[in-house]
């Protein structure tokens, strides 16, 4: 109760700057800890699954052994078979979550659940999608980590931003924001400007 009657006690301007250093902190959060252990775990699997199969064409070959040794050699190439079967799954479940930047129909449905959800969470979209120049539309890469990202542009209040933000982990494709930029709108709507990474 004290702190909702300091929260009510403090002027308009403090309580917007109060709730963009919080916004920003969430999303610094996000982008710092979610983001790079979805890549470290892609990068892990795809090196595991290849260790993997280097172990198994190095095991498969098989010397003159008796018929005992034959068949725990089939039973541990059968149980190696099943494991790589797994990894690969696995792989595929992450990798699938990234989009590649040659894939028009999966971006196309990145920005169909990005509206859907930005509809969801009371976020007026205004623009969203790659940058507009002379030459028409062009992709942006990120310099660092060299995936493609786009901008979204939209207005909302600063729960709506906190849940299209929560909601961007939900989606079928793998996101995150990677900058955030917030200016006070009219009355309590916040104009929204977000680098998202594909």
């Amino acid at each position: 109760m004290k702190l909702k009657r300091t929260w009510a006690a403090l002027p308009q301007k403090d309580r917007m700057r109060w709730l963009v250093v919080v916004t920003a902190m969430v999303v610094g959060l996000y982008g710092l800890l979610l983001y790079p252990s979805s890549i470290k775990d892609l990068t892990k699997s795809k090196a595991m699954v290849a260790r993997r199969l280097d172990r198994i064409e190095r095991r498969a070959r098989v010397p003159d052994v008796d018929a005992a040794a034959a068949s725990r050699l089939q039973n541990r190439a059968a149980q190696l078979d099943r494991q790589r079967t797994d990894l690969e799954t696995r792989l595929q479940a992450v990798a699938g979550r990234f989009i590649t930047g040659s894939d028009p129909e999966a971006r196309q449905t990145l920005l169909l659940e990005l509206n859907t959800l930005a509809e969801a969470t009371g976020i007026r979209l205004e623009k969203q999608g790659d940058e507009l120049g002379r030459r028409g539309a062009r992709e942006l890469v990120d310099r660092e980590s060299g995936r493609p990202y786009m901008h979204v542009v939209g207005a909302g209040d600063y729960w709506s931003l906190l849940a299209f933000l929560k909601g961007m982990g939900n989606l079928d494709y793998a996101t995150a924001p990677l900058g955030l930029q917030l200016n006070l709108g009219g009355g309590e709507r916040l104009s929204i400007k977000i680098d998202v990474a594909l």
